[in-house]
């Protein structure tokens, strides 16, 4: 009775930490836009998710093959949410990306079910852990630091900083896994409630990482009236690059003429421009105008010659 009341307890933890992380998130991305954040709330949600399912298949006596086969179904997001953070956080670019990742979602779709259903579970959930471990590939870094020399500032350092939140979380995760994998093995692996009791606490300190960094956004925010360096409380939601490449849009310069002048990647410019349209919410450089002359962000040059 008692190990039941301390399982339930302990899950009541883990989720309101986990409801307030989400919270804050949640609050942070509706104030910036930042989609680096709103992928990482993804990844959040969809570890929370997981956990959730593993908890309510264990209460309910579901093992076997349809345990294996629902987990690794509710894992299948993680190939979704983790390369578009990467994604998001690195300024990085492929080619037809969303066919890429649906074609990636489909087939490991088809090998987990097919190896859940065939009882051979154990590789399938080897393969779960990839979309973790690519957070770590050498390929990243060095894309971190092409990023850093292009969008220099604050900017720069949340991208960074977010990153680094990610990779903790996969860090994480990675060894409390391997860790339930090896304890599986151990008497204690045998005992019912060892399963729920392990989750809950997993659920808790995998999101550590990210909770200490919304509190500590969110602690800024009020301290300086912003949510963070990068973004400035005036005008238009921009961050400070990107208001800079909407300063010279506005004076007609071409992507190829902005990333000459300001010294960085067309490729960069043309997803500062992409986030510029998104933001505002502008369909074409006209409203864009207009939309800056409204905000009082119009250059001075201009408003003068108008």
């Amino acid at each position: 009775m008692f190990a039941n009341v301390f399982t339930i307890g302990v899950w009541i933890i883990a989720y309101t930490a986990n409801f307030i992380d989400l919270a804050l998130l949640y609050y942070l991305y509706r104030a910036t836009k930042d989609r680096t954040l709103l992928f990482l709330l993804l990844i959040l949600t969809n570890m929370a998710l997981v956990t959730a399912v593993c908890m309510v298949l264990a209460t309910v006596g579901v093992y076997g093959r349809a345990f294996n086969m629902i987990i690794l179904n509710s894992c299948l997001p993680y190939y979704v949410t983790v390369p578009r953070f990467v994604y998001e956080a690195n300024g990085t670019h492929i080619h037809r990306e969303k066919v890429l990742i649906a074609t990636v979602v489909g087939t490991t779709a088809v090998a987990f079910n097919f190896l859940a259903w065939n009882g051979q579970a154990i590789f399938a959930f080897v393969f779960f852990w990839l979309p973790f471990v690519a957070l770590f590939s050498p390929l990243i870094f060095l894309n971190r630091k092409g990023l850093a020399s292009e969008n220099m500032g604050a900017e720069s350092k949340t991208a960074s900083t977010l990153m680094a939140v990610g990779r903790s979380m996969a860090l994480i995760a990675l060894a409390l896994g391997a860790l339930f994998g090896l304890l599986m093995l151990t008497p204690l692996g045998r005992v019912s409630i060892f399963a729920r009791t392990y989750f809950a606490l997993f659920t808790i300190i995998y999101q550590l990482p990210a909770l200490f960094y919304s509190f500590g956004e969110f602690h800024r925010e009020k301290q300086k009236g912003q949510i963070s360096p990068s973004f400035t409380a005036t005008g238009l939601p921009l961050t400070a690059r990107e208001r800079e490449v909407a300063l010279n849009l506005y004076e007609g310069l071409t992507y190829e003429e902005i990333a000459e002048k300001l010294f960085v990647s067309l490729s960069a410019i043309k997803k500062h421009a992409y986030n510029i349209y998104r933001k505002t919410g502008a369909k074409n450089n006209r409203q864009l105008m207009h939309m800056m002359a409204e905000a009082g962000e119009a250059p001075i040059s201009n408003k003068e010659h108008n």
